[in-house]
């Protein structure tokens, strides 16, 4: 047997593998920091907590309209935790001990209808304004990659609560209804100006209509999409449009789409 020698040993260590691992943590970090969820979007899980079920959608409006002006940095880390957070939370007011009620503010119904508004308006948020957009969000790559975070940060949020997946609530279908209608009003994404883009948009999000929320909510999320995109309808009845701020009503409940 050939022993290796002192400096295999002890030199080549300290020469190649040491710096290698310190490389490698430092690469870590650097990765971590720039992941990092802005400090305003952390802030946003406390303001959810303390805050009537009625007024989630507009303080996540509130966040994410800083997102579309630049304020806060839009990331999919932020937008994602933004999405999902007021999702959790809007959920979190119906657990014990409040008395969750089979109609009005405390509802499954309800919170399913406010957390879709959530979403909604989240995702027309950071796309900026008519007078300054986002413009990120006019691209046909930003525009896939955040409305999918959106939608699959509510799924992630409410796959698990057995209340709000029962099947008259239909969750999936709003929230893909309702993130098709803001998608098709709000003027950034292009459905007027430019709509051999959203064309693409618009079959891009069929394709994915399985991966969103698993195979067995597939039909509820492409009957959404069919029926948000739909220019011949007008499912603003049913669903939730994040380009129109009339939405954003004041407790007591009154725009309970979801039927």
């Amino acid at each position: 047997m050939i022993k290796p020698i002192k400096s295999t040993k002890a030199s080549v260590l300290h020469r190649v593998i040491l710096p290698a691992v310190a490389m490698t943590s430092l690469l870590a970090t650097a990765q971590f920091a720039s992941a990092a969820t802005d400090p305003q979007i952390v802030a946003a899980r406390t303001a959810f907590q303390t805050a009537d079920i009625e007024a989630v959608s507009g303080l996540a409006n509130g966040f994410a309209d800083q997102i579309g002006s630049g304020a806060i940095k839009l990331t999919p880390k932020n937008v994602k935790t933004l999405a999902k957070d007021a999702a959790v939370q809007i959920l979190a007011k119906l657990a014990p001990p409040a008395p969750v009620t089979a109609a009005g503010k405390l509802s499954y119904d309800n919170a399913a209808d406010e957390i879709v508004e959530s979403a909604a308006f989240i995702l027309d948020g950071i796309a900026g304004t008519a007078a300054a957009p986002n413009a990120k969000l006019s691209k046909l790559g930003s525009q896939k990659k955040f409305t999918l975070t959106i939608l699959k940060a509510v799924v992630s949020a409410v796959k698990r609560d057995n209340g709000i997946l029962t099947p008259s609530i239909a969750v999936f279908r709003d929230l893909a209804g309702s993130i098709a209608l803001t998608l098709r009003s709000e003027p950034n994404f292009g459905a007027l100006s430019n709509p051999a883009q959203f064309d693409k948009l618009v079959k891009f999000l069929g394709k994915k209509s399985k991966s969103i929320a698993g195979k067995t909510n597939q039909t509820q999320i492409q009957e959404g999409f069919n029926q948000g995109f739909a220019s011949a309808d007008s499912p603003a009845s049913k669903y939730e449009n994040g380009n129109n701020d009339a939405n954003l009503v004041a407790d007591p409940e009154t725009d309970l789409h979801n039927a």
